[in-house]
């Protein structure tokens, strides 16, 4: 959850969160061996809970959906900014046209939307992985495994949508894949579902 938190909000999400985390375990007083008639029973409970959320859920779902499925249209819409590279004469390292390139903005379309694809691609990878996570692991009933597989979908299909309507040379054509979204947002409300639901124990709810 961390490692999410620091991808969607950048370093510094991480550092506030690291930080938090910090405070929270040095403040956290020695407790003696859980006793079932006493008042550890909630925090064995919790650690309890916890053992078998994470500690026997495989990596191997959420992993490979989120390499294979992030990673083929990146592939795919770099081939096209070579392809436009081509047609437009922009040879490396140039990153956009020069200015008063006469096909500045056509190119400049192309390459801007590979980029901002590749600028969205972490969160979308922290996000996929973490509900993939959630997914494989043993509660089968509570898992996210259909949800997150479709709203994985809706993201990388609204962003191919995204690409081909930016790539027409009109940056508002990109709203066509304004979809993509959608299912960045459902990705993002299962991993605060099952973030709540992990902490639930521990604070009490």
């Amino acid at each position: 959850m961390l490692v999410a938190a620091g991808m969607f909000f950048g370093w510094r999400g991480l550092l506030v969160g690291g930080i938090l985390l910090y405070v929270y375990t040095a403040n956290q007083q020695p407790q003696p061996a859980p006793n079932p008639a006493g008042t550890n029973r909630r925090m064995a409970a919790a650690q309890d809970y916890f053992q078998q959320m994470l500690g026997q859920a495989p990596l191997g779902r959420g992993g490979t959906a989120a390499g294979s499925g992030g990673r083929a249209p990146n592939i795919w819409m770099g081939m096209k900014v070579g392809q436009a590279r081509k047609k437009y004469g922009i040879t490396y390292p140039t990153l956009y046209a020069p200015p008063g390139h006469k096909d500045e903005k056509a190119f400049n379309c192309v390459q801007r939307a590979h980029q901002n694809s590749l600028e969205n691609l972490p969160s979308f990878y922290a996000l996929l992985l973490t509900a993939g996570i959630k997914a494989s692991g043993p509660r089968l009933a509570h898992s996210y495994l259909i949800s997150a597989s479709i709203a994985g979908a809706v993201a990388l299909v609204g962003r191919i949508f995204f690409f081909n309507g930016y790539s027409t040379g009109d940056p508002k054509a990109r709203y066509r894949g304004g979809f993509t979204h959608f299912g960045t947002l459902a990705l993002l409300g299962m991993v605060i579902g099952w973030s709540a639901q992990l902490l639930a124990p521990v604070v009490g709810l």
